[in-house]
């Protein structure tokens, strides 16, 4: 009876911990609905920035642009939050309370020239500097954070991002054909 308690309890935690993953989610949208752009010319273009995981009273990150957007020019980062640094190298934005996930964070607006290679992806990591890529939970302690969702610039078959929506109908009759 102990081995399973002690199993479920186990069980449990991993279930929780998986459920509140601490991430930084990067999307084309405000929405969080689409993870891809298409670079086929001169316009300005935003990556909108999510924290999800548990409560929260800010983050600190980066997401600079990379090298293979080639001739884009990063024109500024919006937050609705107090902010210090910039996405490009330390983006620290705290939120004034503790707030429920997921948090829409701002984004970042680029000048684009159709210049972007195949499969260009924005991703969130560690500020520089060797500042830490974390969180801060409702007690004030820092927590590690992790990359979540990228965006995907000029996606083809072969780099799709994750995209948390259904990109075509189906029936459970398909949905059970796939476990047959």
């Amino acid at each position: 009876m102990k081995r399973i308690t002690l199993i479920l309890t186990i069980l449990s935690t991993l279930i929780a911990a998986t459920a509140y993953a601490q991430k930084i989610e990067l999307y084309a949208d405000a929405t969080m609905s689409s993870c891809e752009l298409v670079d086929q010319g001169t316009t300005l273009m935003s990556v909108h920035y999510f924290y999800t995981g548990p409560n929260s009273y800010g983050v600190r990150f980066r997401a600079p642009l990379p090298a293979c957007w080639v001739g884009a020019i990063w024109a500024g980062d919006i937050s609705p939050y107090p902010t210090i640094e910039n996405s490009q190298s330390d983006w620290s934005i705290g939120f004034g309370s503790c707030l429920n996930a997921p948090v829409y964070l701002g984004n970042s607006n680029y000048f684009a020239t159709g210049g972007a290679l195949p499969c260009c992806e924005i991703v969130a990591m560690q500020p520089g500097g060797g500042f830490p890529f974390v969180y801060v939970d409702c007690d004030f302690n820092e927590l590690p954070l992790t990359a979540g969702q990228n965006v995907v610039i000029n996606p083809d078959d072969t780099c799709r991002c994750q995209n948390p929506l259904a990109v075509e109908a189906t029936t459970w009759g398909r949905i059970k054909s796939l476990y047959r």
